[in-house]
C-alpha cells in the first residue's frame, strides 16, 4: 500500500481549570505528521466529537494545555545519545593529550 503525503491531527477542545473554561488546538507538544492512513485514523479515533478526555495543563499558564504526552523513551534515547557521544569526545581529547596515540608501542622485547 502506498500512501501520497502526510497527514497532521487538528483538534479544538474545551476545558476548565479552577472554575475558567478555555479552549485549546494544541495535541502534543510538537506537531505530529502521520504518513501511514491506518495510524492516522487510530489516533483520530482516540478523540471523537462529545467525548471526555483527560488533558494536562500547565498549572502555571492555565492556556497551555496538551492532549497527548509525548513518549518519555524518545527523550531517554535522546540523552543518552548526548551523553554518549560526550563521553566518547572527552575520552578520544583525553588520549590525544596523553599522547596515547603517538607514544611507540614495544610489542616484543628479545635480547640478543
Amino acid at each position: 500500500m502506498i500512501n501520497v503525503g502526510t497527514f497532521t491531527l487538528r483538534v479544538v477542545y474545551g476545558y476548565q481549570w479552577e472554575g475558567k473554561s478555555y479552549t485549546s488546538e494544541q495535541f502534543a507538544i510538537r506537531m505530529r505528521s502521520y504518513y501511514d492512513i491506518p495510524l492516522a485514523n487510530q489516533t483520530h479515533m482516540r478523540y471523537a466529537p462529545g467525548d471526555r478526555v483527560d488533558c494536562y495543563v500547565n498549572p502555571n499558564a492555565p492556556s497551555e494545555t496538551i492532549l497527548d504526552k509525548e513518549p518519555v523513551w524518545i527523550f531517554v534515547f535522546f540523552l543518552l545519545g548526548v551523553a554518549f557521544g560526550l563521553f566518547l569526545a572527552v575520552s578520544g581529547g583525553f588520549m590525544i593529550y596523553q599522547g596515547f596515540f603517538t607514544k611507540p608501542t614495544v610489542l616484543f622485547n628479545r635480547k640478543k
